[in-house]
């Protein structure tokens, strides 16, 4: 497997036959809990961006509803009424 003995941060560490640091299985843990944190954190601002999208897909829906009542009591005030238009 090519492992060697090394120094690493003043501890006495197995390194592999490039030169690559071995982790300790804390240091695995903290990586893997620390990995886990990100991918909880990623999912979160996820849920948030579709709780604004569908926020702002809502707050258009409004808008474009009290346009068009606007619109419709606009074309009443003239004696229009706006069920009936002609195509």
């Amino acid at each position: 497997m090519g492992l060697a003995l090394g120094i690493h941060e003043r501890q006495l560490r197995w390194f592999t036959a490039i030169g690559e640091l071995i982790p300790l299985p804390e240091e695995i843990e903290r990586q893997q809990k620390e990995q886990e944190r990100q991918q909880k954190e990623q999912a979160e601002q996820r849920e948030q961006q579709e709780r604004q999208a569908k926020a702002q897909a809502e707050q258009r829906e409004q808008q474009e509803r009290q346009a068009r009542q606007r619109l419709e009591a606009y074309l009443r005030s003239q004696g229009i009424d706006p069920e009936h238009l002609p195509e």
